[in-house]
């Protein structure tokens, strides 16, 4: 299964992505591993795989005039 999730933060890509792992952690209660580049920050556990694209803001405009309505 594949979903969507749209995230805006003020954070630098890297804070974000540690302060997800340690989250994680505190989920499944198991390993999390991380690793990040310019494009993408990949999250996995044992459970799932997280991708989180770090400039992909094509439908970000969308999202915000949905979200607005709800």
């Amino acid at each position: 299964m594949d979903y969507e999730l749209f995230v805006e933060s003020p954070l630098p890509y890297q804070s974000l992505a540690d302060m997800i792992r340690k989250q994680l952690i505190k989920i499944v209660n198991d390993n999390v591993s991380i690793r990040t580049d310019e494009e993408e920050i990949i999250i996995g556990t044992e459970f799932f795989s997280l991708a989180l694209e770090i400039d992909d803001i094509s439908k970000i405009n969308t999202i915000k005039a949905l979200s607005k309505r709800l």
